[in-house]
């Protein structure tokens, strides 16, 4: 049989009387045997592709590998027909394929191709349909992959039974070389639940938070260039921001914003179409962290400080890490380092983690009033401490804590880095009471510790990922990321872990995604 691209109609195949259509009438007398036995023989050619088939409407179809220069695991389809047909599945043997729905008919398509793996040939074929529900194959297209880079770390896998949630996992990686205070070699990498990469993109900055977007795209935080940038998974730039607030020169396909900085985590209002982030000012020798709000133009609708909100002289962690001193200059204070943002259902009270501060405190961000705060009494003025919650029962209190958040059950979930033991805990905050409860944690075995970055997200069926991105044995950092069932105690489902050459590698957050595709291209 031909490996040419085939259409298969059936209409044109009744199964009882007469004869085929489109064929030239035979007037010999048959029998009722010959008949059906001619009415299986034609049925059988036609699920073979090979009786009466019309016309074949691909006019050209070619498959390329990184086609922007920056995705080693992405390529893009280009198919031109001669009658509309609509993608219904793309093949891949050696990755992974996808099914696709409700997808628009067109004459010419630009399809991603998403899910290969590194090192490996891959065969592409997609599987179309034309308005009258005629179903197109093309020929196969190779494409080989190169392996992934030579630092690149090495990820084990471990699942302990089979609850695992599935999907993809996306998330930032760092690497650090001896001397480097902040790492200047990072990755945007996906991976399967079984560890093997099916994307990468390599950078020579500090990448904060990155999310997937509803549209398949990618919203990401660079630290380093003071950019939010929003990208496709073929590398194609769709738009970006630019804090110039220190008189940075715009880069001429950003919008300007005017902030110093934007740090840790953004969040997107849909409804208005605006970015929240963390921006930062400096005051004296002390950083002040800010919520920010700006539109597509880059206006700022919002600037929260919250220096103002809570105690400019507090001081928790006094000494500077180095992080700000690449936009600013002399002995800093980094006095509240937010690394975390996240709203409640009505996008009007921002949850904010501080982590030199050991504090997590929510914002009405209409009223930029204070609404409460979860930290220990030690340096809080009267007017503050009013606003303190207090522990119940045997409550222990979060320091340096990053990924603040509100579960689904109601509760406030985080991932409580600690000063010699991590975990992750879910407290209970009843504000007619002003009180927090611990109800829930999980202590890995020992040694659980992650000094900075980490954390955590729901998952379906009540388990959690969590990020255990910050972990350093022997002069040496390496990661893990953890699927974890909300049990009591918690259970282990899935574990990965990243280790490097040199000073090794870090991982800021990861999140679970389900598919590599939006739901329509």
């Amino acid at each position: 049989m031909s490996s040419r691209p085939y259409v298969l109609h059936a209409s044109r195949f009744p199964l009882t009387g007469g004869h085929p259509s489109g064929c030239e009438e035979d007037k010999v007398k048959w029998s009722p045997q010959a008949i059906l036995f001619l009415q299986g023989l034609t049925l059988a050619l036609v699920s073979l592709g090979f009786f009466c088939l019309p016309t074949n409407p691909i006019l050209n179809f070619t498959v390329s590998l990184n086609p922007h220069g920056t995705t080693p695991l992405a390529g893009l389809a280009r198919l031109e027909s001669s009658r509309p047909l609509r993608l219904e599945r793309i093949q891949i043997e050696g990755g992974f394929s996808h099914t696709f729905e409700a997808m628009e008919y067109s004459k010419s398509l630009e399809i991603p191709i998403l899910g290969l793996r590194a090192n490996k040939e891959h065969s592409v074929r997609l599987h179309l349909s034309d308005k009258n529900g005629a179903m197109v194959l093309t020929e196969a297209r190779i494409l080989k992959t190169g392996p992934l880079p030579a630092q690149f770390p090495v990820i084990s896998s471990t699942r302990h039974g089979d609850g695992s949630s599935g999907g993809f996992i996306l998330h930032d990686l760092s690497l650090w070389e001896p001397r480097q205070v902040i790492p200047d070699t990072s990755f945007v990498v996906i991976l399967d639940t079984f560890g093997e990469v099916v994307w990468y993109q390599r950078h020579d900055s500090l990448f904060n938070e990155i999310k997937m977007l509803p549209n398949g795209r990618l919203m990401m935080l660079d630290f380093s260039r003071r950019r939010i940038v929003e990208m496709d998974l073929l590398g194609r730039v769709f738009r970006e921001f630019q804090a110039v607030g220190q008189g940075v020169p715009t880069e001429p396909t950003a919008v300007p914003v005017k902030t110093d900085s934007f740090h840790h985590d953004f969040v997107i209002d849909a409804q208005r179409r605006w970015i929240w982030t963390l921006g930062t000012k400096r005051r004296g020798r002390k950083i002040d962290d800010l919520l920010i709000a700006f539109d597509r133009k880059g206006r700022i609708r919002k600037e929260i400080s919250l220096m103002d909100l809570l105690e400019p002289q507090r001081i928790i962690y006094p000494a500077a890490p180095g992080l700000w001193n690449q936009f600013y200059e002399g002995d800093l204070i980094d006095w509240g380092h937010a690394n975390s943002l996240s709203f409640d259902t009505t996008g009007r009270r921002a949850l904010v983690s501080l982590r030199h501060q050991d504090a997590v405190v929510e914002v009405n961000v209409e009223t930029e009033q204070l609404l409460w705060i979860l930290a220990s009494e030690k340096g809080w003025s009267k007017s503050r401490q009013s606003l303190l919650l207090k522990p119940v029962g045997d409550t222990q209190l979060p320091h340096r804590q990053h990924s603040a958040q509100w579960a689904s059950n109601g509760g406030l979930l985080l991932f409580d880095n600690g000063r010699s033991q991590s975990r992750v805990v879910n407290y209970l905050v009843d504000l007619s009471k002003r009180t927090v409860e611990q109800t829930w944690t999980f202590e890995d075995d020992k040694p659980f510790f992650s000094s900075f970055l980490c954390d955590v997200d729901e998952l379906p069926n009540q388990t959690l990922q969590v990020t255990d991105g910050g972990r350093q044995s022997k002069g040496s950092f390496w990661a893990r990321i953890l699927e974890i069932r909300r049990t009591e105690p918690g259970q282990k489902i899935l574990e990965l872990v990243y280790r490097a050459s040199g000073r090794g590698c870090s991982i800021y957050r990861s999140q679970r995604i389900k598919s590599l595709y939006p739901e329509s291209l």
